[in-house]
């Protein structure tokens, strides 16, 4: 390791990756108040815990920052069990994408929390650009997530919507927009 912190961090977690579900209110009894819960928390903690784990595990082999204040790009490629149901074609592939659920947010949500938890990120609003996507693979062993974690500077950040933002100011007004 060089005496520098690096603006890049990676790892993979095996395993099949779990959304970040929904919260439930639920009552607590005696008491005039609900408590909010995740509606998946036996499967999810220990998927969470798993990430938690291999992210810390980075940051400390790596030298990268204790939870980091700046902003982040995320890279998620998750890899998922295909189901016996598929096409024979996409069978003998052994890999497909995944057009069905668990959905993409709630992926990307359980790694940012744990990338929280982690210390990784003070906290996970840091995350100002994502790149996602979601494979199904025939060999289950291979489930897991892979993610990249990459500091931008606010050159990087502003610069490509500043560019937006001046080829949308230059174009011409869409069809029937009003003047």
């Amino acid at each position: 390791m060089t005496g520098t912190s690096p603006t890049a961090l990676s790892f993979f977690v095996a395993g099949v990756p779990i959304p970040q579900g929904s919260m439930k209110a639920v009552s607590i009894k005696g008491k005039k108040f609900t408590q909010l819960i995740s509606d998946n928390g036996a499967v999810l903690n220990p998927w969470r815990g798993k990430v938690v784990d291999v992210a810390t595990l980075a940051r400390n082999l790596h030298g990268w920052p204790t939870n980091y204040t700046g902003a982040v790009q995320l890279s998620c490629r998750f890899i998922l069990p295909m189901p016996p149901s598929r096409p024979a074609a996409a069978r003998r592939a052994g890999i497909d994408v995944c057009r069905v659920k668990p959905d993409l947010d709630k992926l990307m949500r359980a790694i940012g929390d744990a990338l929280t938890i982690a210390d990784v990120l003070d906290d996970d609003s840091r995350i100002v650009q994502a790149h996602l996507a979601k494979y199904e693979v025939l060999e289950h062993q291979l489930c897991g997530v892979e993610v990249v974690l990459q500091m931008m500077t606010e050159f990087d950040t502003a610069t490509s919507t500043q560019s937006l933002l001046a080829r949308r100011r230059a174009a011409p007004p869409p069809i029937g927009a009003r003047a």
